[in-house]
């Protein structure tokens, strides 16, 4: 029996087709006709479709930014608040709250307003509150205080929150913050927050809802430390920063079973640490401003699953000689490191990798060997790389089809032409340098 024929699709890639064609006020007519759903569903057909009906549409579609709260814009500010309450679409909705010095005029007016009962947020699924400025809650006494502000917007749309970014807000113990239940939280980030608001932020979600969860200098106390070593039963992206030794390690315990990547920035680990460290899917390591030998462990603890590794900074010098590479690493990102440090972690892994991202590497000096060759590689970046050495690497790499260098980016038939460039001069008699190579 013949097997039967692929269908040829060529005529509908480009699905966006003859509309190209149609003047714009035909378009817009045929827009205006149009429901809120079928405008979703027409929107994402393709990236012209998004494109042109975000331009055209954007009180419905446009992303709405509040960057900061301040005594000098309300007015501004709360257009767009309620610009933002009327829209039928629950879209990226950015709040930032930045305390001025007359911090009392601020108060008065503006969270007056956003406190209102009658101020609803029920399309709300992305809060972002910062309070960066603010040095001692203690001088907010009345009625409008810090606590009151987060526990108030947080309980007008905290039913619908999906993400929840809350940073630069430090509490007294005794004044801590009550929170209604985040049922819907999957992706939640906390940065120089106390312990003891993370821990009641944490405790009013769903753990088995939360994604990725970022802890940036969060400082826990023993007991909350317990608390911790609940398990995350979905979460699948874990960032922390500058947290206590202990936290950290417990966290990363209660997550082991589920996440698929781990960056972690500013630790020093000690062997006993994380010698029994094992996380079965792993695919993804980050790692900066970490202790060498902690590095070197923990490379050693996840080799058999990482296949993307990022390496920031200098970590390992002394102890690269130790270092062992993943067996299937496929993407590798160095920046602020030695050329001596990358090119080990390059050749160590040239069989296998299909990206390369560098960033302020310095190469001078440092020899590759004649054999060095990145047959795999089909993706190269760089920035503050010597072009010289950039160019040696899209030399040696055959299957190269997207290259940057700084901010230019180069086409796959660019790149073809240029690595083939390079190996005429390569390979001519010539005793002159190659003009790739000055």
């Amino acid at each position: 029996m013949p097997k039967a024929k692929r269908r040829k699709v060529d005529n509908f890639k480009d699905i966006a087709g003859a509309f190209r064609g149609v003047p714009l006020l035909v378009i817009r007519r045929i827009v205006y006709l149009l429901s809120i759903t079928d405008k979703k569903s027409m929107r994402c057909l393709s990236s012209w479709f998004y494109e042109m009906l975000t331009l055209e549409l954007r009180s419905d579609f446009d992303t709405l930014t509040v960057p900061m709260i301040g005594c000098d814009n309300y007015d501004d500010i709360f257009t767009t608040i309620v610009t933002a309450m009327e829209r039928p679409m629950g879209h990226l909705f950015k709040l930032r709250l930045e305390f001025c010095s007359n911090f009392h005029q601020l108060l008065t007016q503006g969270c007056t307003y956003l406190l209102d009962p009658h101020c609803v947020f029920n399309q709300l699924a992305t809060l972002s509150l910062s309070f960066p400025d603010l040095q001692d809650q203690n001088q907010v006494q009345n009625e409008f205080s810090i606590k009151h502000i987060v526990e108030n917007l947080i309980a007008k749309c905290g039913h619908n929150l999906v993400s929840l970014s809350l940073g630069d807000l430090s509490m007294s113990y005794d004044n801590c913050l009550q929170l209604p239940e985040m049922p819907l939280i999957s992706n939640l980030c906390l940065s120089k927050v106390d312990g003891a608001s993370a821990m009641a932020i944490i405790k009013s979600t769903n753990r088995d809802n939360i994604k990725e969860l970022s802890l940036d200098q969060v400082y826990f106390a023993a007991l909350e430390i317990i608390d911790l070593s609940l398990p995350f039963r979905n979460i699948k992206c874990l960032r922390l920063k500058k947290l206590n030794e202990g936290a950290a390690l417990t966290l990363i315990r209660a997550c082991r079973e589920h996440i698929t990547e781990l960056y972690l920035t500013d630790f020093i680990f000690t062997y006993n640490d994380i010698q029994d460290l094992k996380i079965p899917n792993l695919d993804l390591l980050s790692l900066e401003k970490i202790n060498g030998p902690a590095v070197v462990y923990l490379l050693r603890a996840f080799k058999e699953t990482v296949t993307k590794l990022e390496l920031k900074g200098d970590m390992v010098h002394p102890y690269i000689f130790h270092i062992e590479i993943p067996a299937a690493l496929r993407y590798l990102s160095l920046s602020n490191m030695s050329g001596y440090s990358a090119s080990t972690f390059i050749k160590t892994s040239k069989d296998t990798l299909t990206k390369l991202v560098l960033d302020n590497i310095n190469f001078t000096n440092v020899f590759f060997g004649r054999s060095f060759k990145l047959n795999n590689l089909k993706s190269l970046e760089t920035d503050s790389v010597k072009k010289t050495k950039a160019l040696f690497f899209v030399r040696e790499s055959k299957n190269l089809t997207k290259l940057r260098i700084d901010d230019t980016i180069y086409s796959s038939s660019e790149v073809v032409f240029k690595r083939n460039s390079l190996l005429v001069e390569a390979n001519s008699k010539s005793t002159q340098t190659p003009s790739w190579w000055k």
